[in-house]
């Protein structure tokens, strides 16, 4: 997955097979709130618009449920993660 409107996009990917599961984990403002929302938007799109921000993206339709708010704020270094 990448950020279409970034010049030099970090790429991103993540296999699962069922019933496996996902544990996300890293340091403050390492980008695991972004990845998460990436995930998510992804999904939403592939499954309404049959489209995606991926090479490729194949996934059962699922329900998505998300508590991540919107409080990182990058320019005075705070993460809500």
């Amino acid at each position: 997955m990448r950020h279409r409107l970034l010049d030099a996009p970090f790429p991103n990917s993540l296999a699962l097979m069922p019933p496996a599961g996902v544990l996300v984990t890293g340091s403050n403002m390492s980008g695991k709130s972004t990845f998460l929302r990436t995930l998510g938007v992804n999904a939403v799109l592939a499954q309404t618009l049959n489209t995606g921000l991926a090479s490729a993206y194949e996934a059962p339709v699922f329900t998505i449920h998300s508590v991540i708010g919107r409080g990182d704020d990058l320019v005075s270094g705070t993460s809500y993660y």
